[in-house]
């Protein structure tokens, strides 16, 4: 975790061309373990595996490729719960 005031300081001086990032160099900065817990949720680690099967050549097919998942995600998601609706409504038919 880098200190805010340190980090602001690098960045800067990145920016004005006083230091260069090292070729090798991470290049994410957190503040916070905070910070890094949110970028690291679930949805944005599913992201991440979407971009790491299928790297995207811009933000359009990104877009795409996440509209298709969730697609898929919502057709199952509906599905499961038209069941679940199906077995309840069952149960309380058997029970009157």
């Amino acid at each position: 975790m880098a200190l805010r005031p340190a980090l602001m300081a690098r960045t800067l001086a990145v920016t004005r061309g006083e230091k260069h990032a090292a070729a090798d160099s991470l290049g994410i900065w957190f503040t916070s373990t905070e910070s890094c817990a949110k970028v690291l949720a679930a949805g944005n680690r599913e992201l991440l595996r979407i971009i790491a099967a299928q790297p995207p050549g811009s933000l359009d097919e990104l877009a795409r490729a996440v509209v298709i998942k969730a697609t898929g995600f919502l057709q199952g998601g509906s599905q499961t719960l038209a069941g679940a609706m199906e077995a309840h409504a069952h149960c309380a038919h058997a029970k009157a």
